[in-house]
């Protein structure tokens, strides 16, 4: 940030090039802007702000506004610096020297990281807005008050009715919405996009992890069997082909036997499982939104048995 004492001679020489003897309000606009930069360049941030302020009520101009802007971006009162800088810009027009708005710009970006936001969401017409103490605005309003990071009092009035008041905390590029209506702030972001969020049908419908797992694994042990079953009787065909349908087979035959009987084994193993995975998944279907709540819980546990399965469901549902 460019220290505004290096501009002070210039500034002067510009702004008040015109005064004369007689130009009592110039006059007096020169007096607070000399001050103004005496104070700046004391570090007297606060008093230098005031007397810049007074100057440009006195005799209006761009390049004033630059040194307010500078003196606020000073005191840490970046709302206040956003504004000014914004209001440089807008007046000075073609006027500024490119180098000079290319500085503005880069600091004006980095400021509004700095700078939340306040609206206002009401049907009242001419309700007036105050923030911590200072009126800002009169409903309806659609460009957000300008507000620093940190807390701030909101306080909405119609004549001398209070409509509503509150302390709401605003963090870098987030509006905060005061609804008058519904009595709340909702908190979004002004300058930085938010992730869309879930639809409302997607956060409102019941979540059913273990009801697919469980089907899945059901799913899966029952393609598994099928496979391992087609192996099976494909094996025991041939058996029975080299066996020539006698009781007993040839010793040369008996790995034979000994994999179709391992192949049969599996498969009754598959087909336990995938019955126990399909039959909890559809019980899992019914019961699982309510897994995890205090009141409505249950518990689904598979249990293999030497001739098959089943599944066991405990709890309240």
């Amino acid at each position: 940030m460019v220290r505004l004492s290096v501009l002070t001679i210039c500034f002067s020489v510009l702004v008040f090039s015109s005064v004369a003897s007689g130009g009592s309000s110039d006059e007096k606009a020169k007096i607070q802007f000399n001050q103004g930069v005496e104070l700046y360049n004391d570090d007297d941030f606060e008093q230098a702000a005031i007397a810049f302020e007074r100057a440009y009520e006195l005799k209006p101009s761009y390049r004033i506004l630059f040194n307010i802007a500078q003196t606020e971006n000073e005191r840490k009162h970046y709302a206040a610096a956003l504004k000014a800088y914004h209001r440089y810009l807008k007046d000075g027009g073609d006027q500024i020297e490119a180098e000079r708005r290319a500085e503005v710009e880069k600091e004006f970006t980095r400021l509004k990281a700095l700078v939340g936001g306040i609206t206002v969401k009401t049907d009242i017409k001419g309700a007036v807005v105050f923030v911590d103490g200072f009126r800002h605005a009169e409903t309806p309003f659609t460009r957000p008050i300008l507000v620093d990071l940190g807390e701030h009092e909101v306080l909405i009035k119609r004549g001398t009715e209070e409509l509503h008041r509150e302390t709401i905390k605003v963090a870098g590029c987030q509006k905060v919405v005061v609804d008058l209506e519904a009595g709340v702030s909702e908190e979004t972001h002004a300058q930085v996009d938010e992730p869309a969020g879930p639809d409302k049908e997607d956060r409102d419908s019941p979540k059913r992890v273990w009801t697919w797992v469980a089907l899945g694994v059901g799913g899966a042990a029952a393609i598994g069997a099928g496979i391992t079953g087609g192996l099976t009787l494909s094996k025991a065909g041939d058996i029975e082909d080299d066996c020539g349908g006698g009781s007993e087979c040839p010793i040369s035959e008996k790995g034979a036997v000994d994999d179709a009987k391992t192949l049969g084994n599996v498969t009754n193993v598959l087909v336990g499982v995938a019955a126990v995975g399909i039959a909890a998944g559809i019980v899992l279907f019914f019961v699982e939104p309510g897994l995890g709540d205090e009141k409505d819980t249950a518990i689904v546990t598979p249990v293999a048995m030497s001739n098959g399965g089943g599944i066991v469901v405990s709890g309240s549902f």
